[in-house]
């Protein structure tokens, strides 16, 4: 009743989505390093009251004129309706939303301020944003604080992987050699990606082998692939491994990489394109295959840096659709989530009293959304 991944249609064939990459089990996972588990801890009061400047209500009334501009990206309040999938043969229950695509790639709100406001993020969500935060009170509102701003480039190494880096803050990088990236993909291809980071085979420290599954199963041989939010090019690695014919990484920070087939890119340098190439009536971005693993939960929540956004999930997500192939555009996506097992609603514990039982969504400032 938790896991990891989603893939939203077109997805393949007619049997849906492949028993081999469902979501792997994300209770606990911090648990036995002695750490929080993934559900953070109560917070003792809501939010921080606003500074006497009013800076966050104005941040909140400069992010809600942008989305007004989306179209109904930012709009919690759409209704369910059966859509239908030609690739599945049968409609599923989702979400159909307007989106403006030139204002979408237009707005900045999203691009990092400096300031003592932006950084270091507050410690608790600042009060004219936190309802919005928490979907107007539908998320349960839960605390664990990061900050982890990368400033310097740092190469990642095969030394740092043989260490055990994970491939999350801690081997994270602005620097990633061509070499590196050709000896994950050789590790992906064999199926062993996870030992290059020290992490058991299936277990939920290991997303590649999902990843893999998910992307062999797409097909992406010969396609482009769009990486959101990569701290380490173990997804580029995968990618290429499954035959992508080039990658393309949108990170807020710059990053070096020399290899030929992987191009990274700011998410300003790929709004510049977009609206250069809008502007001059020329071909647009696209992608193939848009993937995201253990990125988008974490966007607008000032962890790495970015200005704070209840609404940067959804954005990001329009973003993604805008540059995405029409028609054929593919999103494999990574964001943990949780669900009530069957007979139980949202919330309940069997009467344990259990604070870190799966309470549907959740809002765990700064360190991530669970969906």
């Amino acid at each position: 009743h938790s896991g990891f991944f989603f893939c939203l249609p077109p997805c393949g064939g007619a049997g849906g989505i492949p028993e081999s990459w469902l979501g792997v089990d994300i209770e606990g996972i911090f648990e036995a390093d002695g750490l929080l588990s993934l559900h953070g801890a109560p917070l003792t009061k809501p939010c921080l009251e606003d500074t006497e400047d009013g800076h966050y209500a104005a941040r909140r009334a400069s992010l809600v004129s942008a989305c007004a501009r989306f179209g109904d990206v930012c709009d919690l309040g759409v209704d369910h309706r059966p859509l239908d999938d030609p690739l599945r043969g049968s409609p599923w229950s989702g979400v159909s939303k307007r989106v403006n695509c030139a204002e979408v790639w237009a707005d900045s709100t999203d691009e990092r301020e400096e300031g003592p406001h932006e950084w270091p993020p507050p410690a608790l969500p600042p009060c004219p944003l936190a309802r919005d935060f928490t979907m107007g009170g539908r998320a349960r509102l839960r605390h664990w604080h990061f900050v982890e701003r990368h400033i310097e480039p740092t190469p990642v190494t095969t030394a740092s992987l043989d260490s055990g880096a994970s491939p999350g803050p801690e081997g994270s990088s602005g620097v990633w050699p061509r070499g590196l990236i050709d000896e994950l993909a050789g590790a992906a291809s064999r199926g062993l990606l996870h030992e290059r980071f020290g992490s058991a085979a299936g277990s939920a420290g290991d997303p590649f082998s999902k990843l893999a599954a998910g992307l062999a199963f797409l097909n992406v041989t010969g396609r482009s692939v769009l990486v959101i939010g990569s701290t380490s090019p173990w997804a580029e690695a995968v990618a290429l491994s499954a035959g992508a014919r080039r990658v393309t990484t949108l990170e807020y920070r710059p990053i070096e990489c020399d290899h030929p087939q992987v191009e990274t890119l700011t998410v300003s340098e790929l709004r510049d394109r977009y609206l250069t190439a809008a502007a001059e009536e020329g071909r647009l971005p696209e992608f193939d295959v848009v993937v995201s693993h253990s990125s988008l939960e974490h966007s607008g929540l000032g962890r790495y840096g970015d200005p704070l956004d209840p609404w940067a999930d959804l954005a990001t997500m329009a973003r993604a659709w805008c540059v995405a192939t029409p028609k054929t555009g593919q999103l494999l996506l990574g964001v943990p989530y949780l669900d009530p097992a069957p007979g139980e609603a949202p919330g309940d514990d069997g009467g344990q009293g259990n604070e870190n039982a799966a309470y549907g969504d959740q809002f765990v400032y700064n360190a991530h959304r669970i969906y």
